[in-house]
């Protein structure tokens, strides 16, 4: 899964790629190019973009997918898959709309030409990435036009094996991170960050890699690269952090930044600067990042965030179990076969909503709870005694066995609505609703009263027509 700001991509566990939000690039849904605006026509300025509020699939039935990236940037937006092509690798695809060329993509189209040893890819923005072939060999390059991987003054060219140096490929690499301008890649252990120079005597720059040398940065399983900022998980759950921290992305309580500071020549670089380590978080087993946003996931199954102005970690209300995470959503343990997507929220305590309809898939037996009302009119006559009527709320778990908790919105003046039990304990699956009138202020009428359950990490509504005569 990859959520940027206008679309996502998700990836199922039959290796289906699907693409759902806004499509105004091509971005999700192949065969889409939207028209061009001209100004100074008017029927032209009012172009509406496409929304797939679905997901669809991307590339023919039989293609399978093994990783994926969307990135969005300006005026543009597109997405990056590795396809499936055996044995563990694969080649690497493109679609979309790249701004700075004023190139459109509808459809995904090969890059690397026909190489198909691939195993792992970060976009790092509109057409610029990082591919990892099967020998640990990291390319970097730009599709569909040569482009500039890093924010340096020394124009790259066309696609090029990544060096240390001395034209010395780099072969131990176990995966890569990028995000707006500048990458880093995971070396036994150890970081290094990309960057483009301009040997003396050179007319075009060339990309390397130089460790970020301090001794904090070891002994590290995993990497996120934010906008400006990078988290590395530590094999004993620790998160260190570097770069620039105006939004307390680095999760030290405080916006002082631990910038990279790179010296030395093109082939003898090498960065000096010390980790900072998050505060006040738990043994981590991943991470995620994006812009000045940073995620872990933690041992128990929680997720924390912090940057975007939190500066210190905090805790995702009402997300557990979680299986995996992504910058700025989650796969929730729901079902027997994979999860529930949720979004992450910058809101304030942070909370996550789950998207409707990504998991549920009764054929692989994930289906979330649902309950069911009887149909028809409840009435209550004012002239009754008691004026009481009440409907029986059957739950179906399907197998989940949490608390149910029940909502009830839009009782009318003067009518008394409760539930019976709420929440539906572990182990019930019924609940009594129901209305009570006899006291001034009922108004003869028709009313909707909305029925909301909440458990198994879902939320339903329903609507009981409460009818006064």
């Amino acid at each position: 899964m990859n959520i940027k700001l206008g679309h996502a991509l998700l990836l199922t566990s039959d290796g289906r790629l699907w693409g759902q939000g806004g499509n105004e690039f091509g971005q999700v849904r192949t065969g889409y190019r939207r028209p061009r605006l001209v100004f100074g026509e008017e029927s032209e300025q009012l172009v509406q973009p496409e929304l797939i509020l679905e997901p669809v699939a991307v590339g023919p039935a039989e293609w399978r997918w093994r990783s994926l990236a969307a990135v969005w940037h300006g005026f543009g937006a597109a997405s990056f898959a590795l396809r499936d092509d055996g044995a563990g690798q694969g080649s690497v695809w493109w679609w979309g709309y790249d701004s700075g060329h004023d190139i459109w993509q509808s459809g995904p189209a090969r890059l690397l030409g026909a190489r198909d040893d691939i195993v792992a890819i970060s976009a790092i923005d509109l057409a610029q990435w990082l591919a990892l072939d099967s020998a640990g060999r990291v390319y970097g390059g730009g599709a569909p036009a040569p482009v500039l991987v890093t924010d340096s003054d020394s124009p790259v060219t066309g696609v090029e094996a990544i060096t240390g140096g001395a034209e010395r490929p780099f072969a131990d690499v176990t995966a890569t991170s990028a995000e707006a301008g500048h990458g880093f890649l995971l070396r036994a252990g150890r970081v290094s960050k990309v960057y483009a120079c301009r040997p003396t005597g050179a007319r075009e720059g060339r990309l390397y890699a130089a460790d970020l040398a301090g001794a904090g940065w070891r002994d590290i399983v995993a990497i996120a690269a934010g906008r400006r900022h990078l988290l590395a998980l530590r094999a004993d759950g620790v998160v260190l952090a570097g770069g620039e921290n105006e939004g307390g992305q680095l999760g030290t309580a405080s916006t002082q930044n631990a910038p990279f500071t790179r010296v030395g020549l093109c082939e003898e670089s090498r960065y000096t600067n010390e980790p900072v380590q998050v505060v006040g978080l738990g043994a981590a087993i991943a991470i995620a990042a994006k812009k000045d946003r940073s995620f872990a996931l933690l041992a128990d199954g929680t997720v924390s965030v912090w940057g975007g102005g939190r500066l210190s970690p905090a805790q995702v209300e009402g997300l557990d179990t979680v299986l995996a995470i992504g910058p700025g959503h989650a796969i929730r343990n729901d079902c027997p076969v994979g999860g529930t997507l949720w979004v992450i929220c910058d809101s304030s305590p942070p909370r996550a909503v789950r998207v409707q309809g990504v998991g549920e898939d009764p054929a692989a037996g994930c289906t979330l709870p649902d309950f069911e009302l009887p149909e028809g009119t409840v009435t209550l006559d004012l002239a009754s005694s008691r004026g009481e009527a009440s409907y029986i709320l059957t739950v179906t778990r399907n197998g989940h066995t949490d608390a149910i908790d029940l909502v009830l919105r839009g009782c009318p003046g003067g009518v008394t609505c409760a539930a019976e039990p709420d929440p539906i304990p572990v182990g019930q699956n019924a609940s009594t609703i129901s209305f009570r009138t006899g006291a001034p202020g009922a108004v003869v009428g028709e009313y909707s009263v909305t029925v909301e359950t909440r458990g198994g990490g879902v939320t339903r509504e329903k609507i009981i027509t409460l009818r006064i005569q």
